[in-house]
């Protein structure tokens, strides 16, 4: 992840006094990392998210045209912290094409998470260990029960948890109904049809229902 990578380069080069490394921007600009400059941001040019709004996004990193800045400094790293916070994108980067004077010209370059298109449910059976698992959709009924409990929707951004929360919920329905071995998993198919966009198939294998036979009480006068 970029944000721990640029984080741990700033940590390396605080803790290296000794160290007088540089940064070349544009071709002819440098960096010293020892003596921050302070520079005024002419312009925040955004990449890669024609789908959302750049306005939107400069004002959130907090690197706006006409705000003064040191580079380096905290303001870059506290706009990657920003912009990650948002949960929208999968990377982020930012530099300079150019400085000219005391103004610098910025980029953030940003890759957006997917969007979940749509997802199905499907039942899952295994015979025994040797044989491979038989599925089939999941009955209408039983299927609007559990789109009742997930938080799943078309346009829906997929994050690093997302997928681990729904299987958890599904999990935790079935196991409520005493099928305790209940195993889910999900798999994440690209979507040809949209862009950046992303499909669940939802497998179950619920296993068999657990029923209480008798209870012993031992111990008791």
């Amino acid at each position: 992840m970029n944000f721990k990578l640029i984080l741990l380069s700033l940590i390396v080069l605080i803790c290296s006094p000794q160290l007088n490394a540089q940064t070349t921007i544009g071709g002819s600009t440098d960096f010293d990392y020892l003596s921050p400059k302070t520079y005024v941001i002419a312009a925040t040019k955004i990449l890669g998210v024609p789908q959302y709004d750049h306005d939107a996004i400069r004002v959130i990193s907090g690197l706006t045209p006409g705000k003064e800045i040191k580079i380096p400094g905290d303001d870059i790293t506290n706009a990657i912290k920003s912009l990650w916070e948002q949960d929208l994108f999968s990377d982020v980067q930012i530099g300079a094409d150019k400085i000219i004077g005391n103004e610098i010209f910025l980029y953030i370059k940003l890759t957006g998470r997917p969007k979940l298109s749509r997802y199905k449910f499907y039942k899952e059976t295994i015979a025994d260990e040797n044989s491979e698992p038989v599925t089939e959709p999941l009955r209408n009924g039983e299927a609007d029960k559990l789109r009742e409990i997930i938080n799943l929707f078309n346009g829906k951004t997929i994050t690093e948890s997302l997928s681990k929360n729904t299987e958890n919920t599904i999990r935790g329905y079935y196991q409520e109904k005493g099928y305790l071995n209940t195993k889910v998993r999900i798999d994440q198919i690209p979507d040809t049809m949209s862009f950046n966009s992303v499909k669940f198939h939802i497998y179950i294998n619920k296993g068999n229902r657990i029923k209480i036979k008798e209870i012993n009480i031992i111990g008791n006068e």
